[in-house]
């Protein structure tokens, strides 16, 4: 097997525990469990288109199978998240969203995939906070074995890449990191605040 067939199999099963990563996140929101922050959802969604087409802009070929599921998955939950999530939508909501349509406009305007892939990163950095706060103050509220495949998922992703290509790299990167702060985040909640009521 030739080490590109090695890297797109890494990509694909990054993929994979991406998408199984979602199933019991999916269970709890549609059993009413689980509570999104609707508005982190659907800047997730955007920065995440642009990730991905940045990212095939940039040359990525077998990192862009989690850099898809990533961008597929978080409209999904934005439109569950619509019956049980946390409909809040705060300044620091509003001003994320802002963000993400201000990097697709810096985008389209620079055509540099670079610039945009760094700008997402930064922004999603900011999602991930509005998440983690959420994640502080409702851990009871949200699964943390779907962070912790996300966190594996990303690493995966990042090893798929196959080269020290810090373009194709920031992304998963950052994913990897700040979805496995929002993990531990859960994790400890739970274990130190009792479930209310």
């Amino acid at each position: 097997m030739s080490y590109p067939a090695v890297f797109e199999l890494i990509g694909i099963a990054g993929a994979v525990v991406g998408t199984i990563a979602l199933i019991p996140y999916y269970s709890a929101l549609l059993k009413g469990k689980a509570k999104p922050n609707s508005a982190a959802f659907l800047i997730f969604g955007i920065l995440a288109s642009i990730s991905f087409f940045g990212q095939l802009a940039a040359g990525a070929d077998a990192s862009l199978w989690f850099a898809f599921v990533l961008m597929v998955n978080p409209f999904i939950i934005f439109a569950l998240s619509l019956k049980t999530g946390l409909k809040t939508f705060a300044f620091k909501d509003k001003l994320s969203l802002m963000l993400a349509v201000l990097i697709l406009v810096v985008w389209i305007f620079s055509r540099s995939a670079a610039t945009a892939l760094v700008l997402v990163v930064l922004v999603n950095t900011i999602g991930k906070y509005l998440v983690a706060e959420k994640a502080y103050h409702y851990s009871h509220g949200d699964v943390a074995i779907a962070w912790v495949l996300s966190a594996l998922a990303s690493i995966l992703a990042a090893i798929s890449v196959g080269r020290f290509d810090w373009l194709l790299l920031l992304a998963p990167v950052q994913n990897a990191i700040t979805v496995s702060v929002i993990a531990f985040i859960i994790i400890y909640r739970k274990r130190v605040v009792p479930i209310a009521g």
